[in-house]
């Protein structure tokens, strides 16, 4: 073997190398960098590079459904973590705003869906049942502890029936 032969071979051996080393922080880069983003390449990046989500569009059923799917094939993730996922990609790879019922949903569907904190969630939940259902923005603006701007800013996926 030349020299010359040798060099090259081991510089492509080298850069290979370099590649693999740089492979975690690359892995990602693809994907929104928003809440959920984390636990998405943790869970998932087990199995598959996390990225390949980034071309699909699907709801909210059909991304659980790909979830649980992936969990009968072996992905170990708590259900926070499960949930935290399937709201991330519905939020970012979903095929529209997902619509809540905000005279059904619980206060854990309600902030995950709504980007509401716990609290506010909570408030909403306890006005319910307390004074019955929504029919309006208005009505849920009338909730304690939740600002109009944030009710205003969710309309888009509210539903009241």
């Amino acid at each position: 073997m030349r020299l010359g032969q040798f060099r090259r071979g081991f510089c492509a051996w080298v850069g290979a190398l370099a590649l693999l080393a740089m492979a975690p922080v690359m892995r990602g880069q693809g994907l929104p960098d928003k809440p959920g983003k984390q636990v998405l390449m943790k869970v998932c990046g087990a199995c598959h590079e996390p990225d390949v989500v980034a071309a699909e569009k699907l709801s909210r059923d059909e991304w659980s459904d790909k979830i649980s799917h992936m969990v009968e094939l072996g992905a170990k993730g708590t259900e926070p973590e499960l949930y935290q996922i399937l709201d991330y990609l519905t939020a970012n790879f979903g095929t529209g705003p997902a619509k809540v019922n905000v005279n059904k949903a619980d206060a854990k569907e309600l902030a995950g869906a709504l980007e509401w904190t716990p609290a506010e969630a909570e408030a909403v939940v306890k006005y319910r049942e307390q004074n019955g259902g929504f029919k309006t923005l208005g009505d849920l603006k009338k909730v304690p502890g939740l600002q109009a701007a944030k009710v205003d800013s969710a309309k888009d996926k509210l539903e009241f029936n």
